[in-house]
Order: C-alpha cells, then structure tokens, then sequence
C-alpha cells in the first residue's frame, strides 16, 4: 500500500505547486497623480503655475474649464522641477471667476483612487510673500524615547501679512536642522509638528535650529528667522540582530539540519519534500491536507 500513499503525496504537492491563489502576485500599488494646489478655494491670478507629478504627460492630460464664461482651454505643460511639471493654462486667470481644472490621474483603483479635479475661485493679484512670520515667545516641545525618539514641538508666530492670501496654497512646514515635520498650522499662527529624531539631528548634538518654511513648486521658499532650541534628539538605537536570526534556516535553504535540537524530519514530511519558503495559500494547504486524510482512513478500512 506504500505506493498509493506516496502518489498521494505527489497529487497533494502537484495541487499545492498549482495552486493559482498560491502563486498569484499582488497588484501593483496604484499612487494616482496629483495637481497642486489641490485644496485652495480661492487662488490669485499671479500663481506663478499649477504643479502635476505625472511621470510622463502629454497636452491632452491638463485642461481649463472657465466656469463663469464656459469656456475650455489647454494648459501649457513646462520644465520639470523638483519632480514636478510646470501646469500654466493657456489663458490668464480672471478674478471672480470660478474654474475647474481636469487632469489625468492615471489611477482608477487602488485604495485612494485618484479624483483627477480641482476648484477654484480666482482671486485678485497678490505679491509673492518673501516673509513667512516671525517666531513669539519659545516653542514648547516634548521628546518620546520608543527605541526611535519621538519629537514635537508647539510654536505660535505672527503670520507676515504678505503670506496671508496665500497660506492654503504654499506649503508650511517648521524644520528642525532642516528636517521637515509633519505640521499644522492655524491661520493665527499655532504650530503644532511632529517627527523622529534622526542621524541629521543627532549630528547637531543639544543645539538644535527651528524654523518655518513656506514653500510653493516654481516659486522662490520662503524661511523664517531660525529659533535656536537646547534638547538631545538622539538617532535611533538600531542593535544587531541576534546570530540564529543571522542563519538561514535548512527548511529554507533545502538543506538537512545540523542543529541537534531540530525534531528528526524537520522540512520533511514522510519523505513527501515541501518547499516551506514557497508557502501555499491557506485554503489549498487545508484541502491538500483534507484530502490525505481522507484517503488515509480508506486505506485503514481496506486494511481491516
């Protein structure tokens, strides 16, 4: 009867190597382009341009509708920098009008679909801001050790009067030894940021310089004065990995073991070889396994 449970193991390896579920590669991730400003409800007819990070655009991606006049246009795709492309639409904006901006997003799945629009209002001409705000009173901040060091910091400023028409279009950020934070930022000021100590930070021992950043593709950034803060921002602790983590395993190798703690058979299974580093899907693995059980109590009744 030998040979009826060793063809048995060939089916249930033939099923486990064929399994489609076993082998089916994950879909690749979907990032959609995006078109920035992407929140701004009101934008000056100055923007210097609209920014897409399409890795390859063509004319046909970008269009203007003027919503007021009804009018569509093209936009003038530029140069790209700082891994944007330079969006202009082919007709000066109007203050007052309304428009909606359509563009490709090369992206219709995933888990954040791109919307592929943006809307606004134009609003009146405003100059660039060469100001961002000056720092008042000290920044609070708190460091967190979880193995990685955790920072925040709380600051208030008075907002430059220059930046104020633009505060939902450029992006602010505070920096720590220029290092950008994760932040929100009030129209009156509040700061709240929040990021990880790293090697740049821990190069810059306890003297640590803070500032805030507006800043806007194809437009000059604009900084604050740097305020200057005492506090240790430690690296993260990174140890080595202990030496049996270092060692591959024979089940993933192929290999017998060496080790005389292994149980007798380890990577085996009554001489039916399995490849643990290909691992079947659960529910085949479950059926393969059903499947020899079954035909092993039939081999047990025609036994008796």
């Amino acid at each position: 009867m030998k040979w009826r449970i060793f063809g048995t193991c060939l089916w249930v390896g033939a099923a486990l190597t064929a399994s489609p579920m076993a082998w089916a590669a994950p879909a690749a991730v979907c990032i959609p382009a995006e078109l920035i400003p992407a929140k701004a409800t009101t934008i000056p007819v100055n923007i210097p341009a609209f920014a897409y990070d399409a890795l390859s655009t063509t004319s046909n991606d970008v269009t203007v509708l003027d919503g007021t006049t009804g009018t569509m246009a093209a936009a003038t795709l530029g140069p790209v920098a700082g891994g944007w492309n330079k969006v202009v639409p082919s007709q000066p904006l109007i203050a007052g009008h309304s428009y909606e901006i359509d563009f490709n997003p090369y992206c219709s799945y995933g888990a954040t679909p791109g919307g592929g629009k943006i809307k606004f209002t134009a609003a009146p001409e405003a100059p660039l801001p060469t100001l961002v705000g000056t720092i008042t009173g000290t920044p609070t901040f708190t460091v967190k050790d979880y193995g990685t060091s955790e920072i925040a910091i709380h600051a208030s400023y008075t907002l430059a009067d220059e930046i104020k028409p633009w505060l939902a279009i450029y992006e602010l950020a505070l920096t720590i030894d220029g290092e950008i934070l994760e932040t929100k930022i009030s129209p009156t000021g509040a700061v709240d940021a929040q990021g990880w100590c790293d090697a740049v930070t821990a190069k810059a021992g306890n003297t640590h310089q803070v500032m805030l950043v507006a800043r806007l593709p194809f437009a000059t950034t604009v900084e604050s004065a740097p305020t200057q803060l005492e506090f240790s921002c430690p690296a993260p602790n990174i140890g080595t990995p202990a030496q049996e983590m270092l060692t591959p395993s024979p089940a993933a190798t192929g290999g017998a073991t060496d080790n005389p703690a292994a149980p007798s058979g380890a990577g085996t299974s009554k001489g039916c070889a399995f490849a643990p580093s290909s691992a079947p899907a659960f529910g085949s693995l479950g059926l393969a396994l059903g499947v020899v059980t079954f035909l092993r109590r039939r081999l047990r009744r025609s036994d008796s």
